[in-house]
């Protein structure tokens, strides 16, 4: 068996270059995504976490025009021509969520939507998350069961030119503490840029 070491002393690398390189995306090409690549950024909100394992999401994904633009007419947070939006959903009001917990749905369904964004990053495809939506109205659209209820959006396609990195990321040293508050890591400094080396 063997066993992976994190290099710490070296910021960069793997999943973090990702990570960094991942922008919000509003301004798409008129390119289709592939139904393989739909399904696959699928399968990764399928695989992330959730509260006792109870796996309670539900993903619409929406890649014909007619229903994008319907769409987007209820959703003024989603900008430009997406090829197609993810919605994120919970089913956790009928039996997935029994125990009273609030609090889980909507962690489950962010980490689902972080899977989705990343998996979407390493495809090549934008992405942008939206919460500007009217959601009795876009439940409608999607033929959500009452007991299903809509999370997040997630617009999608390809990038139309460059994407614009923002202009600065608070240090680690003002998010990054040790131990206790106010006591950094020694080696924060190593840390800090805004974006991939």
């Amino acid at each position: 068996m063997s066993s992976v070491k994190a290099d710490l002393a070296r910021p960069d690398g793997g999943l973090l270059d990702l990570i960094k390189a991942r922008r919000s995306v509003r301004r798409y090409t008129a390119q289709r995504i592939p139904e393989a690549d739909l399904l696959r950024l699928v399968e990764a909100g399928r695989w992330a976490p959730s509260g006792s394992n109870r796996q309670p999401w539900i993903f619409v994904a929406v890649d014909d025009p007619e229903q994008l633009e319907a769409l987007q007419a209820f959703a003024p947070g989603i900008i430009g021509r997406p090829a197609a939006v993810i919605a994120v959903c919970i089913d956790g009001y009928g039996n997935a969520r029994d125990d009273g917990d609030e609090d889980l749905p909507p962690m489950d369904a962010a980490m689902a939507a972080q899977n989705i964004l990343l998996e979407a990053a390493a495809l090549a495809i934008g992405s942008c998350p939206v919460l500007s939506y009217d959601a009795p109205s876009v439940s409608r659209l999607l033929g959500l069961p009452e007991e299903v209820r809509l999370e997040l959006l997630i617009a999608l396609g390809y990038p139309a030119g460059p994407v614009r990195v923002p202009r600065r990321r608070r240090t680690m040293a003002q998010v990054g503490h040790r131990n206790r508050f106010g006591r950094p890591f020694e080696g924060a400094a190593a840390w800090d840029g805004d974006g991939p080396k």
